[in-house]
């Protein structure tokens, strides 16, 4: 089990604060300090304001079990995907329900019955998206 925090970041510039970020989490200062002898890990990722949709390669790849599809949204939207074979017939289809920010969601092996490469296509309001996957059967 994680632990959750509560970050407040400031932007300083030439001794100005310019911004002030506050991120809020489901814990209270002190439950976090109570269970300091946990690790906890930060991973900030700090984007663009004009940050445009992204597909990120899929991890592992190849895979021979299920594979991490991670992209950034930079709006809510109901996106739509695709893993199409190489003669660009649809293997399998699914939707899903973004949010602002770094999004992720798996594909199963079992879902796929020949090893091979395989495109992946995320289609979105600003465009088709899409990416080789390799996928090796055992």
């Amino acid at each position: 089990m994680g632990t959750n925090l509560i970050l407040f970041l400031e932007l300083i510039v030439d001794g100005n604060l310019k911004e002030s970020i506050t991120i809020n989490s489901s814990l209270t200062p002190a439950e976090i300090l109570k269970n300091s002898d946990e690790k906890s890990s930060i991973y900030l990722e700090f984007i663009d304001e004009i940050a445009q949709f992204q597909l990120l390669q899929n991890v592992p790849n190849p895979f021979t079990y299920n594979t991490l599809i991670k992209y950034f949204s930079p709006k809510k939207e109901i996106i739509k995907w695709n893993v199409l074979n190489l003669s660009g017939q649809k293997i399998i289809q699914g939707n899903l329900e973004s949010q602002i920010g770094m999004n992720d969601f798996e594909i199963k092996s079992e879902d796929l019955t020949t090893s091979g490469a395989y495109i992946l296509q995320l289609i979105t309001a600003s465009g088709i998206f899409s990416q080789k996957i390799i996928f090796i059967k055992q």
